[in-house]
């Protein structure tokens, strides 16, 4: 039963661990943009580029881009953190791979063995 909870909270504060910094980030974006945002009066007109990016956004199409964006994002933070080198990468998975790929070269290496024996055996059975 304890253990059920050991694991809970393992898990609780692993996710704290990872939130905690995109959280702070957002926090301290969304308050400098409202701090830094220029009076109404003072906002300049929107560049050409602005006004294309907005109009192509708000089509089917852009929707789609972000997304596509959007799943990428996703898969980049998924990936630093549990890909290669990744902070929270289980390293015993690493050894059970290594282990097996250890395994399928001997195999690998044994049924050429067989192969070049056998074919040195039927060439031998040609030549009698």
């Amino acid at each position: 039963m304890f253990d059920r909870f050991y694991n809970m909270g393992r898990r609780a504060s692993a996710l704290v661990t990872v939130l905690a910094p995109a959280l702070a980030a957002a926090l301290v974006s969304s308050v400098s943009v409202a701090f830094a945002a220029p009076a109404a009066e003072e906002v300049a007109a929107p560049s050409e580029f602005m006004v294309k990016l907005d109009a192509f956004l708000n089509t089917k199409w852009g929707q789609y881009a972000l997304i596509f964006i959007f799943f990428l994002m996703i898969i980049g933070y998924l990936r630093a953190l549990f890909g290669p080198r990744g902070f929270f990468r289980e390293k015993k998975w690493d050894e059970w791979n290594e282990e097996m790929r250890r395994k399928e070269a001997e195999a690998k290496a044994a049924r050429e063995a067989e192969r070049l024996a056998d074919a040195g055996r039927t060439k031998a059975e040609k030549q009698a």
